[in-house]
C-alpha cells in the first residue's frame, strides 16, 4: 500500500504517513534525560552511579572572624623570634578546677612569617563544672596576652557574674572572665581570641571550646 499512496497527487497523504511511522518507531525513547546509564524507557540501570547531593550548610556557629571587620590586630615587632612560635593554649578555669580547650582555627603571624590551621575544633569532652554566678576564668600559656576576644556559645550570662566586656583590650589582660550560658545542663562555650607574646614578636588568633556543666 505505501508504495501506492507515493504516487502523483497524493503527496499529503504519503507526507503524514512518513511522520506517523517516526513518531511510533521513536516513541520508545526517554523524554527527558537520566542521572546515569538508562534502560529503554528511561528507568536507571541498577549499580548505577546516584547523583551527588549537596553539603549540608556548615553548623558551626559564627566564629566573630575579626578580619571581618570587628577586630584588626597589631603588627608584630621586629626582629622575629629566633626559634618557631606555636598558638598558645587556651585554659578555661572554675574555682580551682581547669581545662585546656579544645582548640579549632589557630594562627601565627612573626615580623617574618605566618602560619595558620583551618579546622573544625573537635567536640570537647572533659567538662568543667559550674554553677549560677561563676564566671569562666581563661588564661593563656606562659609568655601572651590577650588582645581581644568573643564568645559564640552564650546565650545568657549569669546575672551579678562580674565578666571581662568582649572586644578589644588596649590594656593586654594575661587573665579575662567570661560569662557561663544562662540556661542549665551541658552547654559547649566557644570563644575567638587574639593574643601577643610579651615581647611583640608574634600574634596569634585563636579559636577554643570548652563543655560546661551546669
Amino acid at each position: 500500500m505505501i508504495p501506492a499512496l507515493m504516487r502523483p497527487g497524493r503527496p499529503a497523504l504519503a507526507l503524514l504517513l512518513s511522520m506517523l511511522f517516526l513518531v511510533t518507531a521513536c516513541g520508545s525513547l526517554p523524554l527527558f534525560a537520566t542521572d546515569g546509564p538508562s534502560r529503554p524507557g528511561g528507568s536507571p540501570v541498577p549499580g548505577s552511579a546516584a547523583p551527588t547531593p549537596n553539603p549540608a550548610p556548615s553548623q558551626m556557629p559564627p566564629t566573630g572572624d575579626p578580619e571581618a571587620g570587628l577586630f584588626v590586630p597589631p603588627d608584630p615587632l621586629c626582629p622575629a623570634p629566633s626559634a618557631a612560635v606555636a598558638a598558645p593554649r587556651l585554659i578555661a578555669s572554675v574555682r580551682g578546677a581547669s581545662v585546656v580547650m579544645t582548640v579549632g582555627s589557630s594562627s601565627v603571624t612573626t615580623c617574618t612569617t605566618a602560619g595558620s590551621t583551618d579546622v573544625v575544633a573537635a567536640k570537647p569532652t572533659k567538662p568543667l563544672r559550674v554553677v549560677a554566678g561563676d564566671a569562666i576564668r581563661l588564661t593563656l600559656t606562659p609568655g601572651w596576652r590577650f588582645l581581644y576576644w568573643q564568645d559564640w556559645g552564650v546565650t545568657a550570662a549569669t546575672a551579678g557574674a562580674n565578666v571581662t566586656p568582649e572586644g578589644e583590650m588596649p590594656e593586654q589582660p594575661a587573665v579575662i572572665d567570661i560569662p557561663i550560658p544562662g540556661k542549665s545542663g551541658s552547654s559547649v562555650v566557644g570563644v575567638s581570641v587574639w593574643a601577643i607574646s610579651a615581647d611583640g614578636g608574634a600574634v596569634s588568633g585563636i579559636e577554643g571550646t570548652v563543655l560546661v556543666q551546669r
